[in-house]
């Protein structure tokens, strides 16, 4: 269990409401079983959510603060590293204020995780998350989750490693950041700053081995939705790696060299792509800046051999950006990369490597004034017999005409150098410097990654903010009232149906074919006939089950039994064209009037 980190609690009452998104047919209500009248109550939640509860302050009332700098005499402020906040949001003269700072200097060494949550109805959520480390294997952790109305929402995190000089060492430090940031009409604004440093420095005798190691990992996932207000996201990354050592028989450096966590500087920037698979409704404007740069430097003197290696396919930068919106959608990005080899006085073997990968893969929708705009530069300096492959990528779908995609790549290395770009509505390029020379690609261009960083588990804490759970979208009928099947279509579904039971025994009977009862999570109520299939326990389900032929994530099919089912066994438990009903999958619910049926005649 984790036993440490910043919790926020806002209007996490059962009264407190959110405003379902586009699709959404019902408003829906933060999750009422969080109790947060009591201390216990607070606990539970906590614990819940993987943190120990023991030592947490809690605050409530208006105008709570948590940090090193408490705003005034009207703040109910506290140091603490461990805290709580419950405030009353529905007031706007309120405020949502929390500062997580972790760092190495001052009175106060907090965390290296920190976890925010806010939510409020109007007023506005500020999230601030400062963490700074010199530990050469440390690991930092950011997670904001904000949810709002009118009010905006805004974040803040600035990660710092600088890990000092040590003797021949391994060096592997991680930052990660996860935002996620939904509202009705406010705004959303987050930004990112990750800085990682490491640096080694080693002198030896004439004798003995030596190997200097480093990794760095850098990730950052937003993810933004709101219905007609605006969103804005910028995420610096800056990843630098310096070794020297001199002396003994042999010395191995290595930089970057492990790609099994991964491209070592990764980015996304999600803007309203829970819209991704249905109608762009949101109205707001998009705004995306992502710059990431690389920076590689290592050398080795007065040896008998040396081994050099920077970056691994694999390894490298990455970055992603989906941005959905009937408004205008804006992203910058820039990625450069920079690796360095420097020998002298090597009086046996040297070998020298490099690889130095640059991928970013950018979508929009859905407006004609859409830009993406996105540039790469990436050199490698070495020995004149240095093994060098550098590659850079770039795609592009935007719904711009003007020209919507703007790519440019430039890459330079012992081999060769050069330039590619493209414009237009979309494009697909690629740069290549190795020992074949260099050489561009235009179509069809091979990405050195795989799929971006996924978007934050923003419904986690908020399940029912916009874009989170099922959305049925339409329900229709097909067949005879005397078998009818019936085809939810949507979004949200999962892979596979909720956990049901057989509804062959019930207290209406014994049958075959009577399907599946689920419980409260998917359910039919037709209000014409007065009956219910799908819903309880079995052996007090409701008589009438539901069974499942398909399910996706996009589509449900489904039937009321077969031959010797409940369904059509008494007068009035069967579906007609223009009964009314109710269908309940998750906690998405629809109401509709059925049609489609054909009549017998």
């Amino acid at each position: 269990m984790v036993r440490w980190g910043a919790l926020f609690l806002g209007m996490l009452a059962a009264a407190a409401m959110i405003s379902a998104g586009a699709g959404a047919r019902t408003t829906q209500t933060v999750d009422p079983r969080i109790d947060v009248s009591s201390n216990a109550g607070i606990a539970k939640f906590l614990i819940s959510h993987g943190i120990d509860p023991k030592g947490f302050v809690i605050q409530r009332g208006a105008h709570n603060y948590a940090g090193p700098s408490c705003p005034g005499v009207r703040w109910h402020c506290t140091t603490a590293k461990h805290v709580v906040q419950i405030m009353a949001t529905n007031n706007p003269t309120n405020a949502n204020q929390y500062s997580c700072t972790a760092s190495t200097g001052g009175t106060v060494n907090g965390p290296n995780e920190c976890v925010i949550i806010q939510s409020s109805d109007g007023t506005d959520n500020n999230a601030t998350c400062i963490e700074k480390i010199g530990d050469p294997t440390g690991t930092q952790h950011c997670a904001i989750y904000q949810v709002n109305s009118t009010g905006a929402n805004n974040a803040v995190v600035q990660q710092q490693i600088a890990a000092g000089t040590v003797p021949a060492n391994t060096q592997d430090a991680t930052q990660n950041t996860e935002i996620g940031q939904s509202a009705t009409s406010g705004s959303n604004n987050a930004q990112v700053n990750q800085d990682l440093k490491e640096s080694q420095s080693a002198s030896f005798g004439k004798t003995g081995t030596f190997t200097q190691t480093q990794n760095g990992h850098q990730t950052t996932a937003v993810s933004q939705h709101s219905d007609t207000g605006n969103n804005t996201a910028k995420v610096l990354q800056s990843l630098q790696l310096k070794e020297a050592a001199s002396g003994g028989t042999a010395i191995t450096q290595n930089q970057d060299t492990d790609p099994s966590g991964g491209p070592n500087t990764s980015a996304a920037v999600y803007q309203n792509s829970d819209q991704d698979s249905g109608p762009i409704t949101s109205s707001g404007t998009n705004n995306a800046y992502i710059f990431q740069s690389n920076d590689l430097n290592a050398s080795g003197s007065k040896t008998g051999s040396l081994t050099q290696a920077q970056g691994a396919s694999g390894d490298g930068l990455f970055g992603h950006a989906d941005q959905r919106s009937t408004g205008v959608s804006t992203t910058q990005a820039n990625q450069s990369e920079h690796q360095s080899l420097g020998a002298s006085q090597v009086s046996g073997t040297l070998t020298q490597t490099q690889v130095g990968p640059l991928d970013f893969d950018p979508n929009q929708a859905s407006n004609t004034g859409d830009t993406f705009t996105v540039s790469q530069s990436s050199d490698q300096n070495a020995g004149p017999t240095a093994g060098q492959t550098d590659t850079e990528a770039a795609s592009c779908n935007s719904s711009g005409v003007s020209p919507g995609c703007s790519l440019t790549e430039k890459v330079s290395n012992g081999d060769g150098s050069g330039t590619n770009s493209c414009s237009g509505s979309s494009c697909d390029i690629g740069l290549t410097a190795n020992s074949d020379g260099v050489s561009q690609c235009s179509e069809d261009c091979s990405s050195p990654f795989g799929a971006p960083p996924p978007p934050p588990n923003f419904c986690s804490p908020f399940p029912s903010a916009p874009g989170c759970g099922p959305v049925i979208t339409a329900v229709t009928f097909v067949g005879y009232s005397s078998s009818p099947t019936v085809t939810v279509t949507g979004s949200g579904f999962g892979a596979a149906p909720p956990t049901g039971s057989s509804d062959n025994v019930t207290a209406c009977g014994t049958y075959t074919n009577n399907g599946n009862a689920y419980g409260a999570a998917f359910t039919f109520t037709d209000y014409t006939h007065e009956w219910q299939a799908g819903g309880g326990t079995p052996p007090a389900a409701d008589c009438i089950g539901l069974r499942v032929s398909s399910w996706s994530n996009t589509s449900v099919v489904f039937d009321f039994g077969g031959a010797g089912s409940a369904y059509d066994s008494f007068d009035s438990w069967y579906v007609s064209n223009g009964d009314s009903y109710t269908l309940a999958l998750e906690g998405a619910v629809f109401n509709g009037t059925a049609s489609g049926l054909s009549v017998i005649g």
